[in-house]
């Protein structure tokens, strides 16, 4: 029996979970801002559909699918700078 991966059984019900650690880094020039993290995300899925047209038969197992990678993000600053004073009223 063929197993397809997650991303083609896309008629399947899922509880997902999703762990990530890493580190995040900003700068004060607003040059450099990124983040760099390793992830996990984990999936128990099961078909909705008891006749599965990818394999021509039934499939009503349950399937535990694991993704690992690491995540590199950018951020691109979109605020405008603290003023150099600060006002007291």
């Amino acid at each position: 029996k063929r197993r397809l991966p997650l991303r083609l059984r896309q008629d399947s019900r899922r509880i997902r979970m999703v762990g990530r650690a890493g580190y995040l880094f900003l700068s004060n020039s607003r040059v450099l801002n990124f983040s760099l993290s390793f992830e996990i995300i984990q999936a128990y899925t099961k078909p909705m559909r008891e006749w599965d047209f990818n394999l021509m038969m039934k499939d009503t197992n349950n399937y535990i699918d694991q993704y690992m990678g690491i995540r590199l993000s950018i951020y691109i600053p979109t605020y405008r700078r603290m003023p150099a004073e600060y006002y007291y009223h």
